[in-house]
């Protein structure tokens, strides 16, 4: 059939000769050529459409998919959703063709993760910042962010409850500062707040979603590692929100602490036994649940690691109502979180646009950032009188982040806060998860001094003389200091290690701490001449240990003599 396609107001009319023109299709046009971000894959054409009650609708279809079927998967979707499209087939060839004849002048780049690109923020429902290159969202199966009320409304009705209550301005500075956490190239992590029942806890979550959707933003812990991979992927630079940490699968959990803080996907291989692509995520969680991550872990029969401690902090409910310290003239604790309920209800999804807007237009945001959490854990080390070592200054400046861009987004209007509470409220925070911990507030170094308040004790009484067939080790008196070594094995054995690179990290500690002499720095051992044959081992002084631990150990079985 010999036919001229015509666009006009009313749509795509078919122009026969000899034959009265015949409308084909509803209004269409195809605004853009598209691409993925790197401008390498991902060619397609941004199509728009009104439908047949006057919807408009827009949508990326990818060149590749086009090709597959001859375009017909387009027709159906086009119709689906309103578009006027003639019954007889012999017509969808004619639009299918003025469809990819067109040739826009304007090129958009599409994503279907949320995140950073071009200097925008984008997301299902939003583009936050200004840039030449157009961005927009592709991605059908994403949930969109529900928005209702003003963002003045929501600052005066939601925002302002959160004064001079540390736990809730923590929540509502983590969702402000998820998307920033990219900038700084860190990795992923968790906040979990733990508490009893009915103390508060899931409000602070609502008070996190209101910041970018609804309540249904939320998620729970009994998903699968998969479903929590999927979460993360689909929030990726946001807020990822997880309640009832009890309900959460034991095993799941190993794994996931570990993937969600990694920020990449498992790997996966197609049934051609091909790698599928991996995902990655960048995200700041909060979670709550009425345990902690030791218990859930224990129900497995495993132990908390130093890794998942890391990227999982744990706060315990602290102020005076639970999750509140003040409850601005409501008669209760209860009272102020069915306040809260209805008032996010009413006014969520509409602080996060309007601050980034401003944060995109800020150059060396990075600089400013660092900066601000340098200056922020020298004032709370200071201030709490700490001692610093790897694992507190990784989270000190974990919570300084957290402080600084909410001190960020009061500088800039969108929290109508006084400067400076953000760190006030939380560096109360910091200071109990500091006060949380034990001694020096590292996970390994906790660990060896546990070990060796066991170990000191039991092993008084099988340590040998020099030459004598021993299970742990033998002892001697040197220079006037009884010195016990210690077979390599049962070293092992007493601190559970089970790598080579553990077993010199331990005898680098005891060493720091002055409780092991070595003569081979490299391996942390001490060799010495034991009835003519070459022995190596650790030399430890256990009646140093058992001071500066307070310990009471009677070491008087020991008798000295022998010295080297």
């Amino acid at each position: 059939m010999n036919l001229t396609i015509e666009k006009r107001d009313e749509g795509l009319m078919s122009l026969p000769e000899g034959a009265p023109p015949e409308l084909i299709a509803g209004p269409i046009s195809v605004k853009a050529h598209t691409y993925d971000p790197d401008f390498k894959k991902g060619f397609g054409i941004l199509v728009q459409w009104r439908s047949r009650v006057g919807e408009h609708h827009e949508r990326v279809f990818k060149m590749k998919d086009i090709l597959a079927d001859g375009g017909r998967s387009m027709i159906q979707t086009l119709a689906d959703t309103g578009l006027y499209i003639h019954y007889r087939q012999g017509y969808w060839k004619h639009i299918i063709d003025y469809i990819l004849s067109s040739s826009p002048t304007d090129t958009v780049v599409t994503v279907d993760q949320t995140g950073w690109y071009y200097d925008q923020f984008v997301t299902p429902s939003w583009v936050a910042g200004f840039s030449e290159q157009e961005v927009i969202f592709q991605n059908d199966s994403a949930e969109k962010l529900s928005s209702k009320g003003t963002f003045m409304d929501w600052q005066e009705s939601v925002a302002r409850l959160c004064q001079n209550n540390a736990l809730m301005t923590f929540s509502l500075c983590s969702a402000f500062a998820a998307p920033l956490l990219s900038k700084l190239d860190w990795d992923s992590f968790l906040v979990h707040f733990l508490g009893s029942s009915k103390h508060g806890k899931t409000t602070l979550l609502r008070l996190a979603a209101s910041v970018c959707s609804d309540f249904n933003y939320c998620d729970s812990w009994s998903s699968t590692s998969n479903g929590l991979e999927a979460r993360a992927k689909s929030r990726n630079n946001m807020i990822v929100l997880l309640d009832e940490f009890q309900q959460a699968d034991p095993e799941s959990v190993l794994t996931s602490v570990y993937q969600l803080g990694n920020g990449t996907s498992k790997l996966r291989a197609t049934k051609s036994a091909n790698l599928q692509e991996q995902y990655h995520w960048n995200i700041v969680g909060l979670s709550t649940g009425e345990i902690s991550l030791a218990q859930v872990l224990a129900q497995a029969n495993r132990k908390v690691q130093a890794g998942q401690l890391m990227r999982f902090f744990e706060i315990p409910l602290f102020q005076k109502y639970g999750a509140f310290e003040h409850i601005h003239e409501l008669n209760s604790a209860k009272e102020f979180a069915e306040h809260i309920a209805q008032v996010t209800s009413h006014q969520h999804g509409t602080a996060l646009q309007p601050f980034l807007n401003q944060v995109a237009s800020i150059d060396d945001i990075r600089e400013k950032l660092t900066s601000r959490i340098k200056s922020i854990s020298s004032i709370w080390f200071d201030c709490y009188e700490l001692t610093k070592n790897n694992q507190i200054s990784f989270a000190a400046d974990r919570f300084a982040f957290i402080a600084s861009v909410g001190e960020l987004a009061i500088e800039l209007g969108a929290l109508p806060w006084s400067k400076g509470s953000a760190i006030m409220e939380i560096g109360k925070i910091f200071e109990v998860w500091v006060a949380n911990q034990d001694e020096d507030c590292d996970f390994e170094e906790r660990h060896i001094k546990n070990q060796l308040r066991q170990i000191i004790p039991k092993w008084q009484y099988s340590m040998s003389l020099p030459g004598e067939i021993a299970k742990n080790g033998w002892w001697r008196y040197e220079r006037g200091e009884l010195c016990w070594h210690i077979h390599r094995d049962a070293f092992k054995r007493a601190f559970k290690l089970h790598f080579d690179h553990q077993v010199i990290q331990t005898a680098l500690f005891l060493k720091r701490q002055g409780w092991l002499h070595t003569n081979e720095p490299a391996r942390g051992t001490f060799k010495s001449n034991v009835s003519g044959r070459a022995a190596r081992n650790f030399k430890i002084f256990p009646a140093r240990i058992a001071e500066q631990l307070g310990l009471s150990v009677d070491f008087s079985r020991f008798q000295q003599g022998g010295e080297a």
